[in-house]
């Protein structure tokens, strides 16, 4: 449990200060997330190179989230 919780569930700070803090935590947490996601492909394109297969790291959120809405409109339209 976090120290903002605590202080949180004591009342000894604010729903407005506690919510602020989740937020900033939150978007520090995707952001975590992203590095570790970009960390890991290049440690994978550094071992491929070790091997000597040419790596890239290809950009592919916008097809990603591409291939989620026509799987989803799929969904609806089938149902």
């Amino acid at each position: 449990m976090s120290l903002y919780h605590e202080r949180f569930q004591a009342k000894t700070i604010s729903s407005e200060e506690y919510t602020k803090f989740m937020m900033e935590y939150n978007a520090a947490d995707i952001k975590n997330r992203a590095l570790q996601k970009v960390e890991s492909h290049a440690e994978y394109i550094d071992k491929m190179e070790a091997k000597g297969i040419n790596a890239y790291f290809i950009y592919d959120t916008g097809w990603n989230n591409l291939f989620l809405k026509i799987s989803i409109i799929l969904f609806y339209s089938l149902s």
